[in-house]
């Protein structure tokens, strides 16, 4: 039976970040969990890139099992929007990948954290003032210890991709 898709969800990271001044990105997931650990990838790879291609107005955050403990760091930076990056069972193939509505967070089951992500994300709303976009990568597997699948790497490249575009169309930054 093929997976169910949502209609409900945005169809594109790209479009979701129109009009974004200043953007946190929060990655999370166990890395002891397979493709669990995909938005902390994605996290580790913006801030790496952001070094190297010195944005400003892009900041990347390793949230892990506990992203909870980031809110402080991250309204610091003082985002206009964080973008929470989480593996999330959405019912669609591996590594695919969907912008989820806030009023559909709660109602989509995402992987291992401390904190429900409806939870921070409401705080970091409130502590902010600024607005919140869930990304969620279908896992295709959670195993303990595993590695990243090749289908979740895939989807993995592509919100960093679509990302930098963002940052690169909005700074005018050649790399």
């Amino acid at each position: 039976m093929a997976p169910r898709k949502n209609p409900r969800v945005v169809p594109t990271l790209r479009e979701s970040l129109r009009g974004i001044d200043r953007l946190a990105v929060l990655g999370v997931g166990s890395e002891l969990r397979g493709d669990d650990f995909a938005g902390v990838r994605v996290a580790q790879r913006l801030i790496a890139w952001c070094k190297r291609a010195g944005i400003s107005h892009l900041a990347a955050f390793e949230g892990c099992a506990a992203p909870e403990n980031l809110t402080g760091a991250i309204a610091s930076f003082h985002p206009s929007h964080v973008l929470l990056v989480d593996a999330a069972h959405l019912g669609i193939e591996p590594g695919e990948v969907r912008v989820i509505p806030a009023d559909m967070v709660a109602g989509v089951s995402f992987s291992t954290h401390m904190l429900p992500a409806p939870i921070v994300l409401d705080y970091l709303t409130r502590a902010c003032g600024c607005k919140t976009l869930v990304v969620g990568i279908q896992p295709a597997q959670m195993d303990v210890c595993g590695p990243i699948s090749p289908a979740v790497a895939k989807g993995i490249d592509a919100v960093v991709t679509a990302v930098q575009k963002w940052a690169r169309a909005y700074e005018g930054v050649a790399n």
